[in-house]
């Protein structure tokens, strides 16, 4: 009996422990609301498959325990003060991510609103694995490849990309929101 109760805990801690992961949008580059809305229901999806939840917030929503993810989506003038002038650039250790809003535009070259909101989402859920994995590594395929490959642009098209390996993002994003949004490195070898 008490074994069948442990099981039972322990199944539903594992359900339960679905990681939250705040993320805050400052869209300085005054991106269209429908590629807005379009970027936020891509990056929850892409998440999805690692049960991680990824709640939007507003600026001065509410009192955090978690510090919430930020990104900056930038104009040109603004981005122009980024070393290399990459489309995105994260520090994890801060939590924060800049993109820049004409690249997006350049990445998805249809111009459509689908397309652009498209990008920008994977782009962000990119970013944000940055964030919780508290690494700049990147994968051989999938959404955190440094450059995505025509599969990769493939699954984007369909709503399909997705992260190579969920149970590692899985658990640093477990580890994140436990020491309330912070980025903890992980050694290799080393208990999780």
């Amino acid at each position: 009996m008490q074994a069948r109760i442990v099981a039972l805990l322990i199944g539903c801690t594992a359900w339960a422990g679905a990681a939250e992961v705040p993320l805050l949008l400052n869209n300085y580059a005054g991106a269209p609301p429908e590629a807005i809305a379009l970027a936020r229901a891509v990056t929850a999806r892409a998440f999805e498959g690692a049960e991680v939840k990824v709640s939007w917030e507003q600026p001065g929503e509410k009192e955090r325990t978690v510090r919430p993810v930020t990104i900056h989506l930038l104009p040109d003038h603004m981005a122009r003060r980024m070393q290399d002038r990459p489309c995105a650039k994260t520090v994890a250790e801060a939590a924060t991510i800049w993109v820049e809003w004409s690249c997006v535009e350049r990445m998805a070259p249809s111009g459509h609103a689908k397309r652009v909101g498209q990008v920008l989402g994977y782009l962000i859920a990119h970013e944000v694995g940055h964030v919780l994995l508290a690494d700049h590594r990147h994968d051989e395929g999938g959404l955190m490849r440094a450059s995505w490959s025509a599969r990769e642009q493939a699954n984007l098209d369909r709503g399909e990309l997705r992260f190579a390996d969920p149970a590692r993002l899985r658990d640093s994003s477990l580890r994140w929101v436990r020491n309330a949004g912070v980025s903890v490195p992980v050694r290799e070898g080393s208990a999780k």
